[in-house]
């Protein structure tokens, strides 16, 4: 009999160090999971304010009244969106203010030749593709890049 009790007792030794050892490896995966979505926000977040730059920029050579309309694949976890005001047009980038781990925010930017204006706001807390008509104004006698979705 204390043969019997002597593999039960092995048995659950390898089990609960299984058990561990799929643990640690649990935790290292999730917080490499967790590294990664992050990543992925801040890589579509630069692809978006870079492609919205480009147009701008396309759109601010071409002068008045061209037009384009791009498709942005906005990233979860946008907090600002700059240009936020139609009333001037002194912005001469596009900013995206993306959430991260423990409350922290990463910005990301795109300079811009022209001065823009607009409002991308629609952008906060909407996840997903979006349609942004971006267009060549003159605002106030200036020449202008106008933004909106």
């Amino acid at each position: 009999m204390p043969k019997r009790s002597q593999v039960s007792v092995e048995y659950m030794a390898l089990v609960g160090l299984s058990l561990a050892a799929f643990f640690v490896i649990w935790l290292y995966v999730n917080s490499s999971n967790t590294a990664v979505q992050q990543d992925l926000k801040v890589g579509f977040a630069k692809q978006s304010v870079t492609r919205l730059a480009d147009a701008a920029n396309l759109v601010f050579v071409q002068g008045p009244p061209a037009k384009i309309f791009v498709e942005i694949s906005n990233p979860d976890g946008v907090v600002l969106a700059k240009p936020s005001s139609n009333a001037t047009c002194s912005s001469t980038e596009i900013l995206l203010v993306v959430s991260a781990l423990e409350g922290r925010t990463s910005e990301v930017y795109a300079p811009v030749s022209a001065n823009v204006s607009g409002d991308l706001s629609f952008l906060v807390g909407n996840p997903g593709l979006r349609r942004v008509q971006v267009e060549a104004v003159t605002l106030n006698g200036q020449p202008c890049v106008m933004m909106s979705g």
